[in-house]
């Protein structure tokens, strides 16, 4: 995670992420956190892509967990488990 240089107020925000596959098909669940530079939303509304938008300022999760229609729910980790 990356955190803006010209920020001075910053807040991860976990959120609910959909794991898609190349038919846009939801095929699993994972958390995600993406941080939000508040001090420069703050100066003007408009500048909110800007607050979130930038290099690193999102990551995943080390597992998800996929759906296998014979199996049900599993999940897989970052070690492929």
């Amino acid at each position: 995670m990356n955190i803006r240089k010209d920020s001075t107020w910053d807040v991860p925000e976990t959120e609910l992420t959909l794991v898609v596959n190349s038919l846009c098909k939801i095929v699993g669940y994972t958390i995600g956190n993406n941080m939000s530079s508040r001090s420069i939303e703050g100066k003007n509304p408009l500048y909110l892509p800007l607050t979130k938008t930038y290099y690193a300022s999102a990551a995943l999760g080390a597992m998800y967990l996929y759906y296998r229609s014979a199996a049900g729910w599993q999940y897989n980790d970052s070690a492929g488990n």
